[in-house]
């Protein structure tokens, strides 16, 4: 709603937990926002808490294997920030 009622504001989502959010259908989501509105979308990610089943991988690594395939489905590195805390 944001971006649809204004022609410049550019809009961030909250930060997409990479342990809950595959990257293909969140690059999926991106790609349909940049072609409603192009140039006014950031992507955030970050790396919150894993569930608990999941196979342990150190955060760092998951993030950089989650961007890379950012990276293969065309997500702009430009158009995209991480959260750290």
């Amino acid at each position: 709603p944001l971006l649809a009622a204004t022609t410049t504001l550019q809009v961030a989502t909250g930060i997409v937990n990479i342990w809950t959010a595959a990257a293909g259908p969140v690059a999926e989501s991106f790609h349909r926002i940049e072609t409603a509105h192009p140039g006014r979308f950031l992507l955030g990610i970050g790396v919150g808490h894993p569930e608990a089943h999941q196979e342990y991988v150190k955060p760092i690594d998951a993030l950089t294997t989650y961007l890379d395939k950012l990276d293969e489905y065309g997500v702009p590195r430009g158009r995209r920030v991480v959260a750290a805390l």
